[in-house]
């Protein structure tokens, strides 16, 4: 006969399915803190660029008494925002020894002469996904009369969230 105490240790399936549970719970919180995190520093990054471009906007100003064109062709009526041609104007790329007044911000530009925003595309799987310009308006902003509109639209989370030059 054997002795009924000989039974071994272990732990029982609902023991282990608890600290399973409390793992997984402990691991959403984490998670959930860290895209918070992220879109932070997203919103951030944004937002630092912005006041740069906008001082480089001021200073152009300053030296032409005009803002930079926009995108607006008088000859057609047509309108684009996003094609703004930005950074050839503030870098003034295509005027050798013009000043940049975008010189030490180190801009990202789309290679048509537009800025890129710091921060992802918000259309997930797009073919050109991680392409998110900065749209610039002084033809007719709507925000800013007299002056200009520039924005740009990028995802915080799961939220498509837009950061402009407006209050």
């Amino acid at each position: 006969m054997r002795p009924a105490k000989l039974r071994q240790a272990a732990f029982t399936l609902l023991e282990v399915l608890a600290v399973v549970g409390i793992i997984i719970l402990l691991s959403a919180l984490i998670f959930r803190g860290y895209t918070s995190a992220m879109g932070k520093r997203d919103e951030k990054k944004v937002e630092a660029e912005l006041k740069a471009i906008e001082i480089a906007i001021e200073y152009y100003f300053t030296d032409y008494n005009y803002y930079p064109p926009d995108s607006f062709d008088q000859t057609t009526g047509n309108f684009d925002a996003s094609a703004n041609g930005l950074y050839d104007s503030l870098s003034q790329n295509k005027s050798p020894g013009k000043r940049n007044y975008i010189k030490g911000m180190d801009p990202r530009t789309d290679g048509k002469g537009n800025l890129v925003s710091p921060v992802a595309r918000p259309a997930e799987g797009a073919a050109d996904a991680g392409v998110n310009l900065w749209n610039y308006n002084s033809h007719k902003p709507d925000h800013n009369p007299g002056k200009y509109d520039l924005w740009t639209v990028y995802r915080r989370g799961s939220d498509e969230t837009t950061k402009g030059n407006w209050k």
